[in-house]
């Protein structure tokens, strides 16, 4: 990781295309993936993604194999922000890609990576799509994901599982949450989410928090977060929310007072 190489002209996501020569990017670290390893008829090896954002707000996924993973792992921090330059851009496989933008990034042994030390942390503004919960009938098992928010109204004890595809045993933890249309939906938390985030619901449930939470996919028993996990923690206030929504905190009565420790986390 370099800390004087990388110019400082530095180019918003919007303005990047893969016919583009040398660039600097400015990121936040929204969501770091775990590194996991593959083996395909091609070969085997490792491999693991970051979501980025700029301070537009516009997001983009990049992803390192083998040589890179190894060199950028333990350098992405999520919350931090980076500097980043000779990374290369292609269309975005929607397979494996959920961040919305036509690209998708790749870094290699050669990319640059340059913790923005002592430079204030920005808040990109957030793009949310809430469904109400007394909506989301049309969204079960669909491929379409979807953002919903609500007050936690219960936090179970953490569950182990273990998964059919790897026979692995992973922990689970469900929470209910309730949003203004008076209906709840369970929602289950896996891996590394039961016992980071569900650990600080479960200190924070007295204080009825509410979550606005990203990327969730719809089924019978409620909606799950599916992959391993990719996550974030920041604050969101009540302007955010209600920016983001016509549905109001107001109309939840008392659980919009002042003593509300409202998150965000996202897969």
């Amino acid at each position: 990781m370099s800390r004087t190489s990388i110019p400082r002209q530095v180019y918003p996501f919007a303005s990047l295309n893969p016919y583009q020569g040398s660039w600097t990017i400015k990121v936040l670290i929204m969501a770091k993936g775990s590194m996991r390893h593959y083996n395909k008829t091609r070969g085997e090896g490792y491999v693991f993604s970051v979501e980025l954002t700029d301070d537009d707000g516009t997001q983009i996924q990049a992803t390192m194999f083998n040589t890179a993973s190894r060199k950028f792992f333990e350098v992405f921090d999520m919350g931090k922000v980076y500097y980043i330059s000779n990374g290369y851009l292609k269309r975005a496989n929607k397979a494996y890609n959920r961040v919305d933008n036509d690209y998708e990034m790749t870094l290699n042994e050669n990319s640059q990576v340059e913790e923005a030390v002592n430079e204030p942390v920005f808040i990109p503004e957030m793009k949310f799509n809430f469904v109400p919960i007394d909506q989301l009938g049309p969204y079960v098992h669909q491929k379409e994901l979807i953002d919903v928010i609500g007050v936690v109204q219960h936090v179970s004890s953490t569950m182990s599982i273990r998964r059919k595809v790897d026979n692995e045993t992973v922990p689970k933890r469900d929470i209910t949450i309730a949003d203004d249309t008076m209906k709840s939906v369970i929602v289950s938390l896996w891996d590394p989410l039961a016992t980071g985030i569900g650990n600080k619901l479960l200190d924070m449930f007295d204080a009825s928090p509410i979550v606005a939470i990203k990327l969730l996919r719809v089924s019978d028993f409620g909606v799950n977060l599916l992959r391993q996990p990719l996550i974030t923690l920041s604050t969101i206030t009540k302007t955010i929310i209600e920016k983001e929504t016509s549905r109001t905190l107001n109309l939840w009565g008392p659980l919009s007072d002042g003593s509300l420790h409202p998150y965000l986390f996202r897969l």
